[in-house]
Formats: structure tokens, C-alpha cells, sequence
């Protein structure tokens, strides 16, 4: 029976929780407080609760509690310090922010959705966090009465960082943000450098996008709603659904590649949209058969590769070593060029020793800068806001 208690534990013994402030506010905060429409034991599992949708797509919604420990963890939240949040959602990881922040704190948190904001100031009142302030605004613009912040967190994921978020924070503060980088969207905590923003380290997640005036292309394109089946690129124009789903449903064209079983998708996924804006992850909300040999992404199993409107080329794999070749590309369509792409990608990884999601750095520039071009090593990454460079150490 899942319960505050040991959803907490769970956490724990994962790594996720290291701090006991982190580990008291969780405990103290009654996150079915901010779910009613869920029992108590369905509120304490660790799952992402989506609470609107658009399209097929959730849109809002309360993020798996791993994420949020994690979240909270690398923010490194003090007494009395001043957060902004991007992304009210049910209110839930507001409260959690106040009682970090304590008493002299100030918690002001933006939402686009005006429904989303009723909910999360009757949550947050209804449980004793009433002092954080709830505003209806487009979270692109952050909240300039308020600023600057110590801290500022997004719980939506974000095609750039816009100017507002970088003006608003203290020259000592902290921007924590799901990012989106060509197809791979990492959470990156960001620290000003400089007349840069930068941060160390990958961590894979899966946020609904940005809405509003600084939207972007990138996101999910449901392929099959019965099945949940979605593909996930940065080229969303690349992405015919209905082929797609006419090519899904064919035998595909199978190819051996020499390579290793890839454990997990997450260090394959990152190297891929670094390496090819083409790059795409097909994503199955429901497990089945078709979903053998796809590769784990937390909870979740992905197949990953790449498409250009004409064809889509995949990599099938195993997490154990076999006999006969445990990897392959199965290709769809006119899909030469795609697999050949593919297989030279994942070539290039193996020979650079599959690097781990630590390993990258990000720096982000303000505007159009003379920031480095892209290289073996590194990968920039021009937004309409800033320039996003991404590296290996």
C-alpha cells in the first residue's frame, strides 16, 4: 500500500532523497491534498498524475515524485530564500517549495491555465500554504514584480531559455528547467557565469511543453491513441503521422548493426540528438507485443532513431548480450539514408566510449552570439533567444 511514508523510503533508497530538508518537506506536504480526485493510495505512487489534456497530449498535471525529490534536491533551496516557479499544475510542488524556503521565504508561482490557478490557490489554501502567491500569467515573461529570485524552477519543458528567466535571477541564483536539445529533453540546473548560464550533467525527463508566447515547435505527435504510441522530435515537420502509422503497421525492413546491447535509452538518446536534428523517439504508453526490444527510459520503453518525412529508421534492441546480434535497425519507408545515418551515429558512440549523462556540460549564451560552432565534442544549439552550447568533458 503506497503511503507518504513509504513513497519517502522508496525515494530514499533510490538516491533520490539526500537531504533531510528535502526528506521532511516531502514527508510534511500531503501530496493527495493536491490530488482529490485520487484515492490516497494512488496519490503516494511514484507516477506523473496528467489533469489536462489538448489533442491527445497532456498539457498540465503533477510530475512523478522522483522528479520532484530530484528537483528539489538540485535546487539547494536556504531559508528566506525568493522562488519563482513556471508551472503551478495542482499546487503541490509549490508547497513543498515554501516549506523550504520557511517562513521568510516567498514562493510566487505563474500558470498559463486560469482553471490551473483556481485549483492550485484552493489546494494551497485548503492545506495551510496560503502565503504563496498564485498568478495567472504567461511564465515566458516570469513575474517581474517579484524579482530578482534566488531561484527559479520550471516545471514545463522549454525549447530556449528566454531573456526573462536570466534577467530575473541574482547574479548567485540558480535557473533549474527541463530543456529541451534537439529531441532530448534533459533537466539542467544553470548557474550565471559571466555574461553565460551554465550547468554540468543530463538528467533525462519528460515535461509538457511550454505554452504561450514562447512555445515551441518541438513535442509529441500521437501516432495511435488507442495504443498511447507517440513520436517525440524536434522536427515536428518531419513527422507525417499517417505514414508513420501506415509504416508501423508493415514488417519493416530489419538490418544488423555491430554493436553492443545498450542497457538503458537515455546515454543512446542524448548522443543521437546531439549528433542529428532528424532524431525521434516512438513512445508507447501501453505495453505490448510491439514494444519487444525497445530500450528502457524510466519508466517507459522507447525506440529510437530518426525520420525525415520519407521514412523512419529505428534501433531495436536487447538489454542482455545473445548469441546472435541483439541489436538491429528496422527501417520503414525510404529509409536507406536514415539507417546508414543511424548506423554511423551509434559508430561514432561506441568510439567515443558511450560517454555518460554527466559528462555533458551546457552553457547558454544571451542572443546571437560568436559562441562556438559545432564540433566533434560540441553542439550548438541556436534558439530564437539564445545560443545553447552543448559538450563533452
Amino acid at each position: 500500500m503506497s503511503s507518504p511514508a513509504t513513497l519517502v523510503e522508496e525515494l530514499k533508497s533510490k538516491g533520490l532523497v539526500r537531504s533531510s530538508q528535502v526528506e521532511s518537506a516531502l514527508r510534511s506536504v500531503e501530496r493527495h491534498r493536491f490530488l482529490p480526485e485520487l484515492s490516497v493510495e494512488q496519490a503516494y505512487r511514484d507516477e506523473a498524475v496528467p489533469i489536462k489534456w489538448a489533442n491527445g497530449v497532456p498539457i498540465s498535471g503533477a510530475s512523478a515524485p522522483a522528479v520532484v525529490a530530484l528537483m528539489l534536491e538540485q535546487l539547494d533551496l536556504k531559508p528566506g530564500h525568493r522562488v519563482l516557479e513556471v508551472g503551478a499544475g495542482t499546487g503541490y510542488n509549490a508547497a513543498l517549495l515554501a516549506t523550504l524556503v520557511g517562513p521568510t521565504g516567498e514562493v510566487i508561482t505563474v500558470d498559463i491555465d486560469e482553471d490551473a490557478v483556481a485549483h492550485a490557490r484552493q489546494c494551497l489554501a485548503a492545506t495551510g500554504y496560503d502565503g504563496v502567491t498564485v498568478v495567472h500569467a504567461d511564465g515566458g515573461f516570469g513575474f517581474p514584480p517579484g524579482a530578482p529570485y534566488d531561484r527559479i524552477v520550471l516545471t514545463v519543458g522549454a525549447p530556449d531559455v528566454v531573456p526573462a528567466w536570466r534577467d530575473q535571477l541574482k547574479p548567485d541564483g540558480r535557473l533549474e528547467l527541463p530543456l529541451w536539445l534537439r529531441g532530448f529533453e534533459a533537466l539542467v540546473t544553470l548557474e550565471p557565469s559571466g555574461d553565460t548560464l551554465r550547468g554540468r550533467g543530463l538528467t533525462p525527463v519528460g515535461f509538457q511543453r511550454l505554452r504561450g508566447h514562447f512555445a515551441g515547435s518541438e513535442g509529441a505527435v500521437i501516432i495511435d491513441p488507442s495504443t498511447e504510441t507517440m513520436l517525440v522530435g524536434h522536427r515536428r515537420d518531419h513527422i507525417d503521422r499517417k505514414a508513420v502509422a501506415e509504416w508501423l503497421r508493415g514488417p519493416g525492413d530489419p538490418q544488423p548493426i555491430d554493436t553492443d546491447p545498450i542497457p538503458t535509452a537515455a546515454p543512446a538518446a542524448a548522443w543521437l540528438a546531439m549528433a542529428d536534428d532528424r532524431f525521434v523517439a516512438l513512445a508507447c504508453g501501453r505495453p505490448g507485443a510491439a514494444q519487444a526490444g525497445w530500450l528502457p527510459f524510466g519508466r517507459h520503453r522507447v525506440a529510437l532513431g530518426m525520420t525525415d518525412g520519407d521514412g523512419l529508421a529505428f534501433l531495436v534492441g536487447s538489454t542482455e548480450a545473445a548469441q546472435e546480434p541483439s541489436v538491429h535497425i528496422q527501417g520503414y519507408g525510404a529509409s536507406d539514408d536514415l539507417s546508414a545515418s543511424l548506423r554511423a551515429h551509434l559508430a561514432d558512440w561506441d568510439a567515443a566510449g558511450r560517454p555518460t549523462l554527466d559528462e555533458y556540460g551546457v552553457v547558454v549564451h544571451a542572443g546571437k552570439v560568436n559562441a562556438p560552432t559545432s564540433t566533434g565534442s560540441d553542439v550548438r544549439i541556436d534558439g530564437p533567444h539564445s545560443v545553447i552550447v552543448v559538450s563533452r568533458r
